[in-house]
């Protein structure tokens, strides 16, 4: 599906579905129409991914910047022992102070 498409669909959907009360479903849209601004921007620019105003020679594109294998894993490893440790303390926090507010 062409992008414009997909973005002008989920931005009629946005306002549809907030008029009629549905959140979860604008929410949604809305989440669908900024991944779709998103690819939109991305294909334009594919495969710089920042362009230099200088030099084309200086581009950032895809290939440069991407990481070497050790790296990647090693943030994999990061990632998982910091998402793990982020949801432990969401757990513990909601846990904690679960309940209505007393006035």
């Amino acid at each position: 599906m062409d992008l414009a498409l997909l973005m002008h669909r989920a931005r009629l959907i946005v306002v549809l579905k907030t008029r009629v009360g549905d959140e979860r479903g604008g929410l949604a849209a809305s989440s669908a129409f900024l991944a779709a601004l998103l690819g939109g921007a991305a294909a334009a620019l594919d495969p710089a991914l920042l362009p230099s105003s200088t030099d084309a020679a200086r581009d950032l594109t895809i290939f440069t910047a991407a990481t070497g294998r050790h790296a990647a894993s090693i943030g994999v490893i990061w990632w998982t022992s910091g998402i793990a440790v982020a949801t432990g303390y969401f757990v513990v926090v909601y846990r904690l102070f679960r309940g209505k507010v007393a006035s």
